[in-house]
Formats: structure tokens, C-alpha cells, sequence
């Protein structure tokens, strides 16, 4: 699907006429896409639980949309992102630990109160109360102070971590603290670890400034960034980047506590997925250490090879010298020197060809010998 152009008001009539996840399908895009395409044109879109609401028949109004201002975009193009290449195939091992986990017959309970939390909830709940003592009598740290169950929300979370965090024990996990963070929470399986957060999802919006705003400032600025929260929870398994981040929104789903035992099957997947990329590793760093050998093999293969041709040079030239030096003998035999001084000559004869005949490697039994140590080749300079 190619790109497609809307003016707002076209827009904001379709996204009110059916859920953002089915429209943006429709243009090849996800529901946050068309949310994001909608935001940069103001346009107001349906808040959530919207369409539940008007199924069971309740009474839902429309945002009005707002009027377009000087910096508002007249229309707006949506398109869908660049075709990517398919994901490689699950293996069959991820997806069998995946369905056992899912078929084990082991229902995670969120329950309605937090009447026996698992310790590390408890121990949250200690600290929390020990900060609020210390915040009474601290107007500073008073300041700083939030309690971690100040809010439905809060008491939610807490709710749903307790009993994922009993459910993964009860499967054979292990929760470790953080080192730098107590609330800071890795599940770890073997040597293994993942990150695990639960957080409510903080939305960034621009807001556009008044004029008195901007005064306020003292330099020029037309937006600013507002935090604002949605009452909705995400939960995030961090893994390593080649495994991927694992991300459960509401927006996209039922409540977390209807996705708990789903995504305990997914923590089992990436765990055999982590083990199979371990296996990978370890095979892909026994053929580098092959290739690496073979290549250190073929190298010294190569040094001998130069040493034993030096070697044979050395022994032609050193045989030619000594045929030299021979021949020069017997030249100077045949002069007038040797006979003027015969007892000289016979003393230098015979220096001359003990000479020769040490440098002549006809003379060494060794001749043949292609032997060349390990010291001699890595002494050989590249």
C-alpha cells in the first residue's frame, strides 16, 4: 500500500468511526503510527476503552476536533514503513517451550488484595513505609518522597508483580536484585539474566506556549514537552539485542492480569532462544579458533618454505664458491709463485681447500635435511 493523504477533517471522521489498531491496518501502519500521524495534525482521537464503552451501550462522546492554527498542517500523509525483510523462522525448540509452558496447566492469579505479597513486594513495602517516617520529620526529603502505593495504580502493579513474581519461582526462576536499585528486578535462569520492568506508560505532548509563558521564559520558545500519564501499564522483559526487547501494552491487549501466563511462555521462549545463541556463539568461536589455527598453520608453512629456499640458495652459492676457490687453487698451482715459493704455497694449498671444502655442502652429510624448527621460523622477520 502506497501513500494516502487525508485533510484533518477527513481524518478525524475516520479515526472516530472504528478502532485506530483496525483503521491503521488498513494503511499498512500500526495503531501508535496513526496516533503519532494524528498528533501532528491536532487531531483528537478516541481515549481508551472507548469503543467498549459503546459496544455495551453506554453513552460516548466525540472530542470535538479544534480549530486549525497558524502551525497546524492542513492535511496529513500517512504511509506505511518500508517493506523489510521476513524474520527468520522460529526454531522449533523456542516454540516447543513456548506451547509446553502455555499447555502446563499452571493459571497465574492476580489476586484482589495484597494480603500475602512475595518478599521482595513485601520488602518494597517496608522501605516505602521507613521513607514516609523519614520524610515526616525531613521537610527535603519530604519533597522527594513518593509512596510505591500511593494510587490505585500503584497498589495494581504491586498486585501483579507479587504473583508473576511466585509463578516464575514456583517454574524454577530466580529474582535478583539490582545492585545499584533494590526496585530494579532481573529474572535469571542459569547464568542467564533479564530485566524486567512494569512502569505506567508516561506520555510526551507539546504544548504550544501563550505569549505570557514565553515572557515568563526570557528566550524564545513556541513548545514544550509535557509528561503526562495514561493509567496504563507496561510491562518490558530487557534482553540482549540480538534476542530483542519483549514490550506487553494494554492499549494493544487485554489487562496485564489476563497476559501474565502468556508472557511467562514468552520469558521460557527467550530463554531457549538465549541458549541456542549461546550454542552459536560457542560454534561460531570453535571455527574461528580453527580457521585461526589453520591460518597460523599455513603461515609457518609458508616461513619453512622460505627458510628451506634460502637454505638451497645459500647452498648453490656457497658451492659455487667453493668450485671458485678450488679452481683459484689450481690456477695459482700452475703459476710461477708456487714454484718460487713451494713451502708457502703447500702451507696456503692446504689452508685454501680445507676452506673450500667447509663451505661446500657436498661435503655436509646434512645436505638433504628439510627440517626447520618452530625458533628458527619465528625468528624469521616478516
Amino acid at each position: 500500500m502506497g501513500w494516502k493523504t487525508f485533510k484533518r477533517e477527513e481524518l478525524y471522521e475516520l479515526v472516530w468511526s472504528e478502532p485506530m489498531t483496525k483503521l491503521g491496518a488498513r494503511f499498512g501502519i500500526s495503531g501508535n503510527g496513526l496516533k503519532k500521524a494524528c498528533k501532528r495534525a491536532n487531531v483528537p482521537v478516541p481515549p481508551q476503552g472507548y469503543w467498549a464503552k459503546q459496544q455495551a451501550g453506554h453513552n460516548v462522546r466525540k472530542t470535538p476536533l479544534p480549530p486549525a492554527t497558524a502551525d497546524t498542517p492542513a492535511t496529513v500523509t500517512i504511509s506505511p514503513p518500508s517493506a523489510r525483510p521476513a524474520p527468520p523462522p522460529i526454531p522449533e525448540s523456542v516454540t516447543g517451550k513456548i506451547d509446553g509452558e502455555r499447555n502446563s496447566g499452571k493459571p497465574v492469579k492476580v489476586p484482589a488484595t495484597l494480603a500475602n505479597p512475595h518478599r521482595i513486594i513485601d520488602s518494597w513495602t517496608q522501605e516505602s513505609r521507613r521513607e514516609a517516617r523519614q520524610a515526616r520529620h525531613d521537610p527535603w526529603m519530604s519533597r522527594l518522597y513518593t509512596p510505591i502505593d500511593g494510587t490505585p495504580l500503584d497498589k495494581r502493579r504491586l498486585r501483579i508483580l507479587s504473583a508473576l513474581f511466585k509463578a516464575l519461582e514456583a517454574r524454577g526462576y530466580r529474582l535478583i536484585f539490582g545492585e545499584s536499585y533494590r526496585r530494579q528486578v532481573h529474572i535469571a535462569l542459569g547464568d542467564e539474566k533479564l530485566e524486567l520492568l512494569l512502569n505506567e506508560r508516561i506520555q510526551q505532548l507539546r504544548h504550544k506556549l501563550t505569549d505570557e509563558e514565553k515572557a515568563k521564559l526570557g528566550y524564545v520558545q513556541h513548545w514544550r514537552q509535557e509528561k503526562v500519564p495514561t493509567g496504563e501499564l507496561v510491562l518490558k522483559i530487557k534482553t540482549e539485542r540480538y534476542i530483542g526487547n519483549r514490550e506487553w501494552r494494554e492499549s494493544e491487549g487485554p489487562p496485564l492480569e489476563e497476559q501474565l501466563n502468556e508472557i511467562i511462555a514468552q520469558i521460557a521462549g527467550i530463554y531457549e532462544a538465549i541458549r541456542l545463541r549461546r550454542i552459536e556463539q560457542a560454534e561460531a568461536l570453535e571455527r574461528q579458533r580453527k580457521a585461526e589455527d589453520e591460518r597460523r598453520r599455513a603461515q609457518m608453512n609458508r616461513k619453512r618454505e622460505v627458510i628451506r629456499f634460502r637454505r638451497l640458495v645459500s647452498h648453490s652459492e656457497n658451492w659455487r664458491l667453493a668450485d671458485d676457490i678450488r679452481a683459484f687453487v689450481s690456477a695459482v698451482e700452475q703459476s710461477k709463485l708456487a714454484g718460487a715459493q713451494a713451502e708457502d704455497f703447500s702451507n696456503w694449498k692446504a689452508w685454501a681447500l680445507a676452506h673450500a671444502d667447509s663451505v661446500d655442502p657436498l661435503q655436509d652429510d646434512e645436505l638433504f635435511d628439510q627440517h626447520v624448527s618452530d625458533h628458527q621460523v619465528y625468528a624469521m622477520k616478516d
